[in-house]
């Protein structure tokens, strides 16, 4: 058996003492969504990976649109949205049907190109609090989409955001049967995994099933009434 006193440290040795780490959570932002508060664990973790998975028309842009904006107001620091999947001007008439003030507006920063480079430069030069990629599926890799690709586009997303401090919103699209439209690893790197469905009333559910880093799973929660829908 080898003593405490004799485990000390080869240099360049990266192992150090569980004991030694830090204790403290990491830091969490409330938006005040308190539907999207309670499914992410109280809060959205900075940095953090989500992937957001939703049918088309279910309301993933709003949706995603509206935390954006909590969290910049919150952090006091601008959001950014990456929208491959439509043009520029339609988020900006999602905001005035969400009634959003200039204020608020202010608050995010709009990117439109399909070439995941270009937003991965962007977040480093503006540092947001927040970053959404709607959709992951439309991003571009040199120029190439297929599985590698996606692969690549979304390992770059979740490496700048732990690098920068980021809640990373990836927007995903699904297949017929609601299953996540890409490699199955994608989900496992992620933080958390949600799920969005309609009620028959027209409201949200979200879902959060079995992959939350950060609090216990299954979690659900209802948004009443639910925004339009968007992409």
């Amino acid at each position: 058996m080898i003593a405490d006193d004799e485990m000390g440290e080869a240099p360049g040795s990266t192992v150090r003492r569980l004991s030694e780490l830090p204790g403290d959570p990491a830091p969490m932002l409330a938006t005040g969504l308190a539907p999207w508060d309670y499914v992410v664990g109280g809060g959205f973790v900075q940095p953090s990976s989500i992937l957001l998975l939703g049918g088309r028309g279910i309301g993933k842009s709003t949706y995603a649109l509206s935390l954006a904006c909590e969290l910049a107001r919150v952090a006091g620091r601008p959001a950014l949205y990456g929208s491959a999947e439509m043009p520029a001007q339609h988020m900006r008439a999602y905001a005035a049907r969400l009634g959003l003030s200039p204020a608020a507006t202010d608050r995010i920063w709009i990117q439109e190109s399909h070439e995941a480079a270009d937003l991965l430069a962007d977040i480093e030069r503006t540092r947001p609090v927040a970053v959404v990629w709607d959709s992951i599926q439309r991003y571009q890799w040199h120029g190439a989409i297929g599985e590698l690709e996606l692969r690549e586009v979304v390992r770059r997303a979740i490496a700048i955001g732990q690098r920068l401090g980021v809640v990373s919103l990836l927007l995903s699209q699904v297949t017929k049967d609601g299953a996540f439209l890409g490699p199955s690893g994608i989900a496992h790197d992620c933080d958390v995994v949600l799920r969005l469905a309609k009620m028959l009333d027209g409201a949200l559910v979200i879902f959060c099933d079995d992959k939350n880093r950060f609090a216990p799973t299954p979690r659900s929660a209802v948004v009443r009434p639910a925004p339009e829908t968007s992409a």
